[in-house]
């Protein structure tokens, strides 16, 4: 109960805030940064992580393209979707492990829902972590052999 972080723990991030998750001991706060919009509800951004205890806040990533990430039920790693693939970053050590390698844009699309899922299921995330955290699970949309129609719209 009461204040996990103040503007001044975070910097000059905190003006960016869009969204926040905690983990589940509360020792940490993952601050997702307002970004690129993709499709309606989702979003290229970057996160911060902001350990209550420390008081130190640090990136997720380098990349300001993450669209997903979640920390695991633990609290001490964090998986995120970057360039259409999973990533598991362990947050004791900086350690990054690539979980798929092969997300291809308009394509391969691993741990997120593509526009249909997200726009009529009001699907954001398609990646789970198993109880104990040992595991996770994610849906991988393979569209290679769908045909890309682009849709014109007359203007006056």
């Amino acid at each position: 109960e009461g204040v996990l972080a103040s503007p001044e723990d975070i910097g000059a991030a905190w003006q960016r805030i869009a969204d926040y998750r905690l983990s589940p001991a509360e020792d940490k706060v993952l601050f997702r940064l307002d970004g690129k919009p993709l499709y309606r509800r989702s979003a290229y951004s970057s996160y911060v992580v902001y350990d209550t205890e420390s008081g130190e806040a640090a990136p997720l990533h380098e990349s300001d393209s993450l669209r997903y990430a979640v920390f695991s039920p633990d609290g001490e790693r964090v998986a995120f979707v970057l360039r259409n693939n999973i990533y598991v970053k362990e947050l004791a050590t900086g350690r990054e492990t690539a979980v798929t390698t092969d997300g291809v844009p308009n394509h391969i699309i691993n741990g997120m829902p593509d526009w249909v899922y997200e726009e009529e299921w009001g699907l954001e995330d398609a990646l789970r972590w198993s109880p104990d955290g040992e595991k996770a699970v994610c849906a991988t949309i393979h569209s290679t052999f769908t045909a890309r129609t682009e849709a014109l719209r007359k203007t006056t």
